[in-house]
């Protein structure tokens, strides 16, 4: 064999006759590809006259041919080329080729030969291509869920809630607690001070300090049941300030600011200062507290399990039980209608009572299956602003009372999973139902788009709205959809535009990541493509992130690089951070500036003082 063949024509055969039909389709589009190679630099000028003999005619027979543009800046060991490329179609069987050409013999007879320690083709600069427009269809539903996917540290959720700030927080089982602010999910857990990652309840007092229950998925050996977090730190209460030694069901904090948490073994105030524990030696009924309810007279209800509903006016505890007209004396999920109905459920979520009850202030009705409710076992309870009654079950989906009759909505509707343990109702209307299977969020208008009505795939990785109110879509097989209200318009690698991931810098450019060299920004007339030979690390590129000074952060196999829009430069290196995770898109830039990443072993923090 003859070593020094580093590039054998013979790569033509049929598969360049087909190259070379493609061109004379699209022979009107000029795209610009690159060809580089990373070599010692006294090793360029000899190489260089490898690659005009013998690489160049090679690739012109297959359809592309050199051009005569001046490559970027590219460093003193790298040697490259452009080529015009006559469509994406001969752009991407070409990458397919040489892919394959890397892990034959004659390669590592050409890296053998001069050193070669790198080499990559990919897209340079291009006109983004026509895709294909089609009207959008009706659509279905009214739904839009989140997983683990998306960013969900956990599949199932426990509790939601809406902070003051507009964020919205969720509590998982195993996954610690997260925080959506609308565009990305940041995790706390128990590396950052949490008290567990099994969280049952979330509330925020009137300080705006956050609190967080562990409940009963979890044995805590520290006894530590509740923790505050004031944005910055985590501080986490035990027996030893007098809280009870006891899963906390339920918080809730009254007109006056006092906290109360109901717990197995009593029920506890916090006054801002120390805890107190009310049990059965003070009027409970029982010690068993599952929940709690303050009415729009003052009074705080009491639900509980196997002592009735009580009531405390602040003096003394009234309790009402199946002597009193009660269904069962189990009372959970409390919650007071605008009326100043009460509602709640009979039995446990997983063993059902007798159903849903709803007390008047003088009777108890109890709505059964027969009235449109099929099961007993009741998750979650919310009235919305329009005042119906939205009821979370366990395996049966949620179900909507409009006062006169039930509507069920059920995952072939949209609803992420069907045991539905947590609802919320946000600022603007929506409903936020937290289930087995991820987060599901429901507008009463929106609606949901599949292949059938002109998405590329029904698999969706990413959906962003850029700056002019276009809605872009891609999909796991790297595919993108455009929709701008009416039609949608789809791309793929064959005009350019493809990518699972996505980014809008501050200048307006989309930026992509895929299955493909490096990264493509798209201005909204061409295609520029950023690899190895610009500048960056690395061609393998799994996240991104733009910070507020409007500089590009790509987590790259081999480390961190940082683009200010003219060169690319490397802030940590895979030996500096050998745990880091160039996976993960789930990153942030917090109020003080700090940029989080999400890496395999936890969280990693960067800020100019603190080189991670």
């Amino acid at each position: 064999m003859n070593k020094d063949k580093i590039f054998p024509l013979r790569l033509i055969g049929t598969f360049g006759i087909l190259l070379l039909c493609c061109s004379v389709a699209n022979a009107s589009e000029s795209i610009l590809t690159r060809l580089s190679y990373r070599l010692p630099p006294e090793r360029i000028p000899e190489f260089a006259q490898v690659y005009e003999k013998e690489i160049v005619p090679a690739m012109e027979a297959h359809g592309l041919t050199l051009s005569s543009r001046q490559d970027r800046a590219t460093g003193d060991s790298l040697f490259s080329r452009l080529f015009e490329c006559p469509s994406f179609a001969v752009f991407d069987a070409m990458q397919k080729r040489l892919w394959g050409f890397g892990n034959s013999e004659d390669y590592r007879n050409l890296q053998e030969r001069f050193g070669i320690t790198y080499s990559s083709f990919s897209l340079y600069e291009s006109p983004v291509g026509p895709g294909q427009t089609v009207e959008a269809g009706p659509g279905r539903g009214h739904w839009r869920s989140y997983d683990m996917s998306d960013g969900l540290p956990a599949s199932g959720m426990m509790a939601i809630l809406q902070d003051r700030e507009g964020n919205l927080w969720f509590s998982t089982q195993g996954g610690g607690v997260c925080r959506f602010d609308g565009q990305r999910f940041n995790t706390f857990s128990t590396k950052d001070g949490l008290i567990s990652n099994f969280i049952e309840e979330i509330l925020q007092d009137r300080e705006g300090n956050l609190w967080f229950a562990a409940g009963h998925s979890y044995y805590r050996q520290d006894r530590k049941w509740v923790c505050r977090f004031d944005g910055e730190r985590f501080e986490n209460f035990s027996t030893e300030e007098g809280v009870p030694d006891a899963f906390v069901n339920s918080m809730l904090e009254d007109k006056n600011g006092d906290l109360w948490f109901a717990t197995e073994k009593g029920l506890c105030r916090f006054d801002g200062r120390e805890f107190e524990t009310l049990s059965t030696e003070d009027g409970l009924p029982t010690d068993n507290i599952v929940s709690l309810l303050e009415d729009q007279e003052g009074n705080l209800w009491i639900g509980t399990y196997g002592g009735g509903l009580c009531c405390f006016d602040g003096r003394e505890f009234k309790t009402f039980t199946v002597e009193d007209g009660l269904p069962t004396n189990i009372a959970t999920l409390l919650l007071e209608d605008d009326e100043g109905n009460l509602w709640f459920s009979t039995g446990h979520e997983w063993t059902g009572g007798k159903g849903l009850c709803r007390f008047d202030g003088r009777n108890f009705r109890l709505f059964p299956s027969e009235e449109g409710l099929p099961t007993n076992k009741i998750s979650s309870l919310i009235e919305d602003r329009e005042g119906n009654l939205w009821i979370g079950t366990n395996g049966l989906g949620v179900f909507r009372f409009d006062g006169q009759s039930f509507e069920a909505f059920v995952n072939r509707d949209g609803l992420a999973g069907n045991f539905v343990a947590s609802l919320m109702e946000d600022r603007e209307g929506n409903l936020w139902f937290g289930t087995n299977a991820g987060v599901s969020r429901y507008d009463g208008q929106s609606t949901t788009f599949t292949m059938q009505d002109g998405l590329t795939g029904d698999e969706i990785r990413q959906v962003l709205q850029d700056r002019k109110g276009r809605i872009w879509i891609t999909t796991r097989n790297n595919e993108i959809t455009s929709y701008d209200g009416e039609t949608f318009t789809r791309y793929s690698s064959q005009d350019g535009l493809a990518g699972e991931l996505m980014l809008e810098d501050q200048r307006g450019d989309l930026w992509f990541l895929g299955q493909y060299p490096g990264t493509r920004r798209y201005d909204g007339n061409k295609i520029t493509g950023f690899a190895a030979a610009d500048g960056l690390p690395g061609d393998a590129i799994g996240t991104f992130l733009e910070d507020r000074q409007g500089n590009l952060w790509f987590g790259i196999k081999h480390g961190l690089s940082r683009y200010d829009g003219q060169n690319f430069q490397m802030i940590a290196t895979w030996e500096r951070l050998k745990r880091y995770g160039y996976g993960s898109h789930k990153n942030l830039e917090d109020r003080h500036g700090n940029l989080w990443f999400c890496s395999g072993e936890g969280d990693d923090v960067y800020s100019e003082n603190r080189r991670l």
